[in-house]
């Protein structure tokens, strides 16, 4: 018998793209679906708005209520009462494509996989899409390869689970969740195939706008935190350490750039210089070759410098 998916939404203040959410969520090709929306605490009609569309698929739409906790506590609380031998969690301004559902359930049921990663579709405002690869860069390692590009939550397919998501980390907790889900084990496949389609917009109550998700130094410690508890485990292997140092070194120079340079050489204290050649990155007349040559602190000098001298600093 097929399994089950929950499909997991956290809502606050989203009553705007509820109903286009909901209904790509009804309308999948998959049969066995439900949906576990929680309302985290709206101060406008996303509460209603859900009620209504719960009436009217009272049997496969579950609304929960709670005072305002965050992005994670909400998807913690659908997950604690979703029947589902599946979890897909759904931001509520995202939608669905039609298929991706049974897509991934099959691949996942036929190479009984813990998790399925598949592509998604990135949207503006004005209706222009791009489509975003969750491709393998290491198909042997798909933690390494998670490292170098992180998933969005709506584009995982994950075997019901108890492990929590973590609103400390927030706006990281997708990179959090599944990172630690495949490093405990989890067998991950990747398919070629759009689950969703992310919106990209402003709106001043957007989490990566409210929790500054592109910060450089934020990101830097991040990826520099995960090479150390990856380290102290005993699982940082080759391919692992060149995708973290890669994405260090990046969040560094992004930081000096912006005269941040205390901060950027802090960051580059945490890159394997001495393995910079053997990275697949790795440029003999760019930022990894610098490094290599004339040291962390001061190859970035050099770098950034030259550059400068050449208008693209």
């Amino acid at each position: 018998m097929p399994p089950r998916v929950s499909i997991i939404i956290p809502c606050f203040n989203a009553e705007r793209w509820l109903t286009e959410a909901m209904e790509s969520c009804l309308e999948q090709s998959y049969s066995d679906v439900e949906v576990i929306a929680v309302d985290d605490g709206s101060t406008d009609r996303t509460l209603t708005v859900l009620r209504q569309l719960a009436a009217a698929n009272s049997s496969r739409l579950t609304v929960l209520a709670q005072s305002h906790a965050g992005l994670c506590a909400a998807r913690n609380a659908g997950a604690g009462r979703a029947q589902g031998g599946y979890f897909l969690f759904l931001d509520a301004d995202d939608y669905l494509t039609c298929d991706g559902i049974a897509r991934a359930v099959e691949a996942s049921e036929d190479g009984r996989m813990d998790a399925v990663f598949g592509d998604w579709i990135n949207f503006d405002e004005k209706g222009v899409e791009t489509r975003i690869s969750g491709a393998w860069f290491h198909p042997g390692d798909p933690l390494a390869s998670l490292l170098r590009r992180p998933p969005v939550s709506s584009s995982v397919l994950v075997r019901r689970n108890a492990s929590l998501w973590r609103e400390s980390i927030v706006p990281w907790d997708v990179f959090d969740y599944f990172l630690m889900l495949v490093l405990s084990g989890f067998r991950a496949k990747y398919v070629p195939y759009p689950l969703s389609k992310v919106r990209q917009h402003d709106s001043p109550g957007r989490l990566s706008i409210l929790k500054n998700h592109f910060d450089p130094l934020t990101k830097g410690r991040l990826y520099a935190d995960f090479k150390t508890m990856l380290h102290s485990k005993g699982e940082l292997n080759e391919a692992r350490e060149e995708a973290l140092d890669m994405e260090i070194l990046a969040n560094a120079y992004s930081l000096y750039r912006a005269k941040r340079k205390t901060e950027a050489v802090d960051l580059l204290q945490h890159v394997h210089v001495a393995r910079l050649p053997a990275y697949s990155g790795y440029k003999r007349f760019g930022l990894t070759g610098f490094l290599h040559a004339m040291g962390a602190e001061r190859g970035m000098k050099w770098f950034y410098g030259m550059n400068r001298l050449v208008g693209r600093a």
